[in-house]
């Protein structure tokens, strides 16, 4: 289908009644005679809407889904207002306006539990009742299933699609060992009578219209105890260059559904930064993870994707797994459980999971209380490590090792051979929402910062002979809030510690090293009035995980 010519010949134009634009010669200019290109610019602005639901995003809470009927339409419906009245203005605001109808998707499935006789079962206890939503979701599902079976091209426009797994709590049969036919210890059985709205079949029959899909996302609710089914939805986008997953998961399902996916999969990022295991809470685990690590190492060196961004799955095993899953991982993001990592920092080495990818790995990013400090890791013999980030991280002799020795050289670990960048978000204070008046760059952190600067000007010197010295900047983050919304007395305190990092770079700029505070985010008031401080995590939206480094050019 082409597009109807635009009319495109200002000399042409007439002039209409009410009180149009007039340039000098008395030529009327409007939105009628600009090209489809700005056309489509402009309706995208005005017509997409946001790519997800704020209960969706990263924050403290982010697999945390508590939609209704209402919320789901508004957060789709004001768009597709939009969409709608510029389709009515011509056949042309028609053809460009309709794929913002379709650009993103969400798509729901409750399973609910029912009585002998087919009836839902509804559970008062809980407000909303997920059984009532669930029917009214699954009608919507019903009408958008439809509505794309009589125009298959409509799906086409879609490029981010969202699933959300929900399920009513079930009367789940949670076995234990004294059953005499339990089967495996820990193994919970759904109930025998449970609906699933809308059913699987009909999602599948939508994924199969989504070839066109770049951005898959699938939210499972915390009280879910089965791993929802969406190897088809991968199967059907054969263009998917992102994938994430959030919410209480089975790390072996999952891992099994997206090894379906060819080895010449288009699959670039999978980010499972915001999940936690539903195996944790099971009873039995321990006796179950030993078969479940097995499968998961059979997989090492298959995974298509190249980025991966993760939390701490049940055990350092586990994450060695997941991190040697891909053939060739370019991008690591780990955040650490921090209880872990505080409590006993010994007690998941770090080493052996950068090692299975030691030799592809140029991006690394780990929030959590790790450092080289700690004998956490060496990254000296990783031969391609260009950027690096250290979240809530102490990397120098500052911090005392368990043992109370204190050893300087250790700072020297960070510098892989062609390390071109670090960033350093300062530990704890800086990076909440509301830090207090010292959370940010103090003599303290001066001091590491200094001792570091010195100990990278020293391997510069050491390297003269070879040349082979890569090193040029310092990225520091002490707060990941915008100035305006911190208290007088806390912003007197923060300017004067930027103006400390300045001084910094004064003193190291010449010598090859550039030392510069990360672009600070700006205060505004978001669309419901509300201010916005800035955002809740340090390393900010996977979107941006790997941008810090580009932000600014010295």
């Amino acid at each position: 289908m082409k597009s109807p010519a635009p009319n495109t010949s200002l000399g042409s134009a007439q002039r209409p009644s009410g009180n149009p634009y007039l340039l000098d010669n008395n030529i009327v200019i409007n939105i009628y005679h600009l090209p489809d290109d700005i056309l489509s610019d402009i309706f995208s602005y005005a017509a997409a809407p946001k790519s997800l639901p704020a209960q969706l995003k990263i924050g403290n809470a982010p697999y945390d889904v508590y939609l209704d009927p209402e919320e789901y339409q508004s957060s789709l419906a004001k768009a597709f207002q939009t969409a709608r009245a510029l389709r009515l203005v011509s056949r042309r605001f028609n053809y460009l306006a309709t794929p913002f109808l379709f650009q993103h998707l969400i798509l729901i499935q409750h399973v609910v539990e029912t009585l002998p006789d087919g009836s839902l079962v509804e559970r008062q206890q809980y407000p909303g009742s997920v059984a009532q939503q669930g029917k009214s979701f699954g009608k919507m599902m019903k009408n958008l299933h439809g509505l794309l079976a009589m125009r298959p091209d409509f799906g086409h426009h879609c490029k981010s699609l969202c699933f959300i797994y929900k399920e009513d709590p079930l009367s789940y049969d949670s076995r234990n060992e004294t059953d005499e036919d339990s089967g495996e210890d820990g193994e919970s059985k759904r109930p025998q009578n449970y609906i699933e709205l809308p059913q699987t079949a009909l999602l599948n029959d939508i994924y199969s219209l989504m070839a066109n899909v770049i951005d898959f996302q699938v939210n499972v609710t915390d009280i879910t105890e089965k791993m929802p089914e969406f190897s088809q939805a991968l199967a059907s986008m054969p263009k998917l260059t992102r994938l994430y997953i959030m919410g209480d998961v089975e790390y072996l399902p999952l891992v099994r559904q997206i090894a379906t996916l060819p080895s010449d999969s288009m699959l670039e990022t999978l980010d499972i930064s915001c999940t936690t295991a539903v195996e944790c809470a099971q009873y039995g685990y321990e006796a179950q993870q030993a078969i479940m690590l097995q499968e998961l190492q059979s997989y090492a060196g298959t995974g298509p994707f190249t980025r991966l961004l993760t939390g701490f799955p049940p055990g350092a095993e586990l994450l060695v797994a997941l991190v040697a899953w891909p053939k060739r991982l370019e991008r690591l993001a780990l955040q650490m459980n921090s209880n872990i990592t505080r409590q006993s920092p010994h007690s998941v080495p770090l080493q052996p999971i950068l090692d299975t990818q030691k030799q592809s790995l140029t991006h690394l990013c780990i929030e959590g209380s790790y450092g080289p400090g700690l004998r956490g890791f060496d990254l000296r013999d990783f031969p391609r490590l260009e950027y690096l980030a250290l979240s809530d991280s102490v990397f120098s002799h500052f911090h005392p090792s368990l043992d109370g020795r204190v050893a300087p050289e250790l700072n020297a670990r960070i510098f892989a051979p062609r390390l071109r960048s670090f960033l350093w978000v300062l530990p704890r204070g800086g990076t909440s929402r509301r830090p207090k008046i010292k959370d940010f760059f103090s003599d303290k952190h001066e001091q590491r910062l200094r001792y570091l600067l010195k100990t990278a000007l020293h391997l510069k010197e050491q390297s003269k002979n070879t040349g082979d010295w890569h090193f040029k900047r310092i990225w520091v983050q002490s707060s990941v809030v915008a100035p305006e919304s911190l208290e007088q007395e806390a912003r007197r305190n923060f300017e004067k510690d930027l103006r400390s990092i300045d001084a910094v770079n004064d003193e190291f700029g010449p010598l090859g090293i550039s030392v510069r505070h990360l672009p600070l985010p700006k205060f505004s008031t978001n669309e419901d009035g509300v201010d916005d401080y800035g955002g809740y995590t340090a390393f900010g939206s996977s979107d941006e995980t790997w941008l810090w480094d580009i932000i600014q050019n010295f």
